[in-house]
This record gives structure tokens, sequence and C-alpha cells, in this order.
């Protein structure tokens, strides 16, 4: 598992809804998880409560490097880590603990965690503003020489790489007869039949454990409007109902960014 701590860009002082964005920050909680958003259309990830609430974006090379980790199949997931001070009056810098695991939920004591990441972060910190000794030509030498023995290696890959493909394309014309005219279906029925096939409704779809930021990716809402349920200490309920791009509503209920229960309604 992998952990670091990065911040939330700055932001405009008020959300689309009007909300003031300085006030659900303040209002967030230490350990509080929270769900990182891809916008439709956009590379950019927002960073949002359970509530639904956004607290701003993150930059572009943290944001690429969340994707790459999702499209490795790895499980990211967010906390809130602190509020500290901005650079001027009246602004702040909000930080957030982002865990990359093999597991959905892993099993970790965040607040054990959090509390040594920071302790980590100064001392590289501290370490980083010692002098640090120059190798000179020497060490010049030794990066070229790499750099030509990894482009050698890559240049050797890819040129047994052309043969295989040429070899399996070459094998594949000599083997496989071409499809005969009437073996295919050229009618206009099978639009027609694709056409009317049943798309499979949407909440079928959906499973048990599921995040949010999931389902907002699978159903691109065209409305969203969230409550919060007072619950037990250490655990945040939210209940989601979307308006989809048909006219239906569904109804979700979360616990601790996890879906529970769901329900079309009428």
């Amino acid at each position: 598992m992998k952990h670091f701590i990065t911040k939330i860009s700055e932001t405009a002082l008020n959300n689309s809804d009007g909300a003031n964005q300085k006030n659900i920050l303040l209002s967030c909680a230490p350990i509080e998880p929270l769900c990182l958003v891809r916008e439709g259309g956009k590379d950019a990830i927002v960073v949002k409560r359970l509530d639904g609430a956004s607290l701003g974006y993150l930059n572009d090379h943290v944001s690429d490097s969340i994707s790459f980790e999702q499209s490795r199949g790895k499980a990211v997931t967010a906390y809130f880590a602190e509020l500290a001070d901005g650079p001027s009056e009246g602004t702040y810098d909000a930080k957030i603990l982002v865990l990359v695991s093999d597991a959905e939920c892993p099993q970790v004591d965040l607040e054990t965690l959090l509390k040594n990441t920071d302790k980590r972060v100064e001392r590289k910190r501290y370490s980083s503003s010692r002098p640090r000794l120059s190798l000179g030509a020497g060490q010049i030498f030794i990066d070229v020489l790499n750099y030509s023995c990894s482009l050698h290696v890559s240049m050797t890959l890819i040129f047994w790489f052309c043969i295989v493909v040429l070899f399996l394309g070459l094998a594949y014309f000599d083997v496989v007869e071409p499809l005969a005219t009437d073996q295919i279906d050229s009618t206009p029925n099978n639009a027609q039949t694709l056409a009317e096939t049943p798309m499979v409704p949407i909440h079928t779809k959906l499973k048990a454990g599921m995040r949010y930021s999931q389902i907002i990716d699978m159903i691109h809402p065209k409305s969203e409007k969230t409550t919060t349920v007072p619950a037990e200490k250490g655990k945040f309920t939210a209940v989601c109902e979307w308006t989809l791009s048909g006219g239906e509503r569904l109804k979700a209920t979360f616990e601790n960014d996890k879906l529970i229960s769901w329900e079309m309604l009428k």
C-alpha cells in the first residue's frame, strides 16, 4: 500500500450551488472520508465530501498519478488531513491523505498513519536542505552510459516485437479463408433488432459496497440532491437522489462512502 499527502488547489470562494467553500473546509474533521470525482469530459479531479459538497480540485500532476493507479486496477481512497493558514490573509491550505492499495477498503490505523506521514514529510524537508555532493563529470558519464544501455534494450525489444507481429500477420492471412459474401448478413434487420433490444435498467448494475465516484461515472445524472443523516461517531451517512437522463429517479444511501441500499423512485 502506498500513501501520500497532497494539497487541494486554490478554487473559487463559492461553489456552483452558492455554498461558501471556506465554511465547508472549516467544518471538515480529520480522517473524514472524501470522494475523488472526475468531472465529465475533463481530466481534473474534484474533491468532495460524502454529502456532495465540493472542497476544490487536485493539481494536474496528482490527478495524472491517481488516474494511472486506477488504470492499473488499484483502489484509491482519500481522507481529510488538516487545514492550515494559506499564503495570504483569510485563505486556507487544505491537505488530504491519499491511499493507493489493492483492497477497496484497506484496514489501517488512519490516525497513526497520518501522524507518521507528517513526520516523514518534515524529515525529508530537513534532509533535503543539507548540501549534496556533486560527482561532476563522473556522474555525467554514468548517466550517459545508463541511458545508452536502456536505449539499446528498448530498441531490441521493439525490433523483436515487430518480428512477432509480422509473423502472426502472415500466419493469419495464410490460414484464415476470406468470409463468403453470403455469410454476411447485410440486411437492415440487424440494426432494427439492435435498436429494439431493451436496455438493462441502470439500478440492476449497482452493487453493495460501490463508491460514490463509481456510481457517478456510471449513471451521469442530470441533477442531484444530497442529504446527510445523523450517525454514530466515526460513521458518515448520506442519502443521494439523482434524476437520470431518461427522467428516472434513483435514490441511494451511502455509509462511509460505500453503497448500502438503493431504489428507483416513481
